[in-house]
């Protein structure tokens, strides 16, 4: 939650894409997920999955945003950095198993300092 806070409070807009089922959707809410994003986008409640172009597409649409102004970060590379590259976005892979490194590397990537 260190990375979340401080990308948020660095000014940048983030959102949530997620592949899951509908009786996990409620989780983000249940951990106070939600307040670290702008938007959240679970694939049961959209209709789409990753890594289907319409997904991402999906994002940039809702979000009012180009695929140059967007980082797409997650720990699948066929779902979370081969796809959106070919959308023109930037993207960085991360060890899911290792979240708080993972984190701290996007971080890095934006330069954004972690306290």
């Amino acid at each position: 939650l260190e990375a979340l806070s401080a990308l948020r409070d660095a000014g940048y807009g983030l959102c949530l894409a997620a592949n899951t089922l509908s009786p996990y959707a409620s989780v983000v809410q249940q951990l106070g997920l939600d307040e670290y994003f702008a938007a959240v986008f679970l694939s049961c409640e959209v209709g789409v999955l990753k890594p289907q172009a319409g997904m991402y597409q999906l994002v940039l649409t809702k979000l009012g945003l180009k695929a140059g102004e967007v980082l797409w970060c997650g720990d699948n590379r066929a779902q979370d950095v081969a796809p959106p590259e070919r959308l023109g976005m930037d993207a960085v892979h991360f060890n899911g198993k290792d979240f708080p490194n993972g984190a701290a590397a996007v971080c890095s990537h934006l330069n954004v300092a972690l306290s």
